[in-house]
């Protein structure tokens, strides 16, 4: 049996998520972790990008989204990070 040929991944590989059924399933997704972690907050994604950034496999993750939270879940979230 031939060895499966590995896919080769170029800059021009990306991902773009702009629909409203999408984007609204993986905001509900990040409103449970922030939820898991105590936090209040309310999550609208607009847009999400990812790219394939090299051959070692990394990949660049734009999110482009509001969040509603009061001043001080938001300060504990940033400190976490």
């Amino acid at each position: 049996m031939d060895k499966p040929v590995p896919i080769k991944r170029t800059q021009n590989d990306a991902i773009v998520l702009r629909s409203g059924f999408m984007t609204g399933i993986i905001a509900k997704v990040i409103s449970k972790v922030i939820e898991k972690q105590g936090y209040s907050a309310k999550v609208s994604l607009h847009e999400l990008t990812m790219t394939h950034a090299d051959d070692d496999g990394n990949v660049h993750v734009h999110l482009d989204l509001y969040l509603d939270a009061s001043e001080k879940d938001i300060r504990k979230l940033i400190n976490q990070l």
